[in-house]
């Protein structure tokens, strides 16, 4: 079988003998320091992933600041006060407790003053391979560089639906709003006809109690 699949077999063996260290190691490792990485990645994602701290004076200094260069710019409450909200504690405090002109200055300045602003479409060609930098690029090394970008595009876009139409997006609201006003119709029609299956329940054992009491009267 060997000359025939043209092996050797002292490779063959080798090849085996090195499976069987790895496997060996492998189950020698303590799994919960596997876990442990698995869970935090710190030392991959290290100096990766752009990091802001915006603590109660600074959110104050940035909505002024927004408020300076829009004096139309709606507040939740008065500039005198802003000081007196205290930083959000989930997205909901951030959706209930910020208007929307407040939210977009945030994200303004976080987007501004990142750690590490990430890298865009734009500045990834501008970076040359390194063939490039002994010899010009050719049109065919342009071309093969946005060929990899849209390969690129294409692995981690995610699948989106079309977008409806205007006929669809109001057929939809329709929709909603008739099985919403459905199921209010019956839960008020539950509710009316709760009290009449008890009254009418109670009426059947008034009857009852009435039937036994005239039957020991009689006996």
């Amino acid at each position: 079988i060997l000359k025939e699949l043209n092996w050797d077999r002292e490779t063959l063996m080798k090849n085996y003998a090195k499976k069987q260290e790895c496997e060996k190691k492998l189950k020698k490792n303590d799994p919960e320091e596997h876990v442990q990485y698995s869970e935090d990645y710190q030392e991959f994602y290290k100096g990766r992933i752009p990091s802001l701290i915006i603590d109660k004076d600074l959110q104050v200094k940035i909505i002024e600041d927004a408020k300076k260069a829009n004096p139309g710019m709606s507040l939740m409450f008065p500039v005198e006060d802003l000081g007196a909200r205290n930083l959000p504690k989930s997205p909901d405090d951030v959706l209930f407790n910020y208007t929307r002109e407040e939210k977009l200055a945030l994200y303004e300045y976080a987007a501004g003053n990142m750690k590490i602003k990430p890298e865009d479409e734009k500045s990834y060609m501008l970076k040359m391979p390194e063939e490039s930098s002994s010899k010009s690029m050719t049109f065919a090394d342009v071309v093969d560089i946005e060929r990899q970008l849209k390969r690129r595009r294409m692995k981690h876009r995610t699948t989106k639906e079309p977008p409806l139409s205007y006929n669809e997006t109001i057929r939809k609201l329709i929709n909603t709003q008739t099985e919403a006003w459905e199921s209010y119709l019956k839960q008020s029609q539950e509710a009316i006809s709760e009290p009449k299956q008890k009254h009418h329940h109670k009426r059947k054992h008034e009857k009852k109690e009435k039937k036994h009491k005239r039957k020991r009267s009689r006996s």
